[in-house]
Formats: C-alpha cells, sequence, structure tokens
C-alpha cells in the first residue's frame, strides 16, 4: 500500500449557496471556514438572516458577522441629517425668544 500515491483533485471553486462558478471578481471569503461566495449570492443571504441588519452568519459554518455597514449607514445618515437637525433647532430657539420678547413686551412695556 506505501506504493500507492495519493492525489487530490480540486474540483473547479463553486459558489455555495447557488452552486455556480465562482470566477474570479466579486467574491466573498469566510474568515474562518473559507469557502467563497459571490457577493450578489451572500447580501441576499445576508437580508434573508433573521438577525439582519445586525449581524449575519457564514451559510457554511454559522459564523457570525457584525454587519458594519448597517452601523455606519445609520451614523451616516445622522451626519448627512445634522445640518437640518441644527436649523430646525435654531429655528425653534429663535421662535421661542421671539415668542418671550412678544410675552414681555405685551405684559411689561404696554402696561407702563
Amino acid at each position: 500500500m506505501s506504493n500507492i500515491e495519493s492525489y487530490e483533485i480540486e474540483m473547479p471553486p463553486e459558489c455555495s449557496i447557488c452552486l455556480e462558478d465562482l470566477g474570479r471578481h466579486n467574491l466573498w471569503k469566510c474568515k474562518q471556514c473559507n469557502n467563497k461566495f459571490h457577493k450578489k449570492c451572500i447580501i441576499k443571504w445576508k437580508k434573508a438572516n433573521p438577525h439582519y441588519p445586525e449581524y449575519f452568519e457564514c451559510p457554511v459554518c454559522k459564523l457570525q458577522y457584525k454587519n458594519y455597514c448597517y452601523n455606519n449607514c445609520i451614523l451616516r445618515l445622522i451626519y448627512r441629517l445634522m445640518p437640518i437637525i441644527i436649523v430646525f433647532l435654531l429655528l425653534v430657539f429663535i421662535g421661542d425668544i421671539i415668542m418671550v420678547s412678544c410675552l414681555v413686551y405685551n405684559t411689561y412695556v404696554k402696561r407702563h
């Protein structure tokens, strides 16, 4: 038996989700099991995951990945809305100042 050589036949890589050939571009690779997936397939997989958008699991080994894009998207939205929020708060503040000024004027100035 020691004279028999063993050969590993390398099968063409395929996406573990859609089972089609991977090609060379737009791939995502799991850090733990090293399985590769098409990015479009892993995006569909992530969205179908019950824990999405906070995190998703590798389809093969179930390693959990935090969805940093989700957190970054919320922060980006807040940063984009910040000028609008600031202007709104300033308008409310200025409106309050005008209202208090009118109240003070009507209460004290008109009486004296």
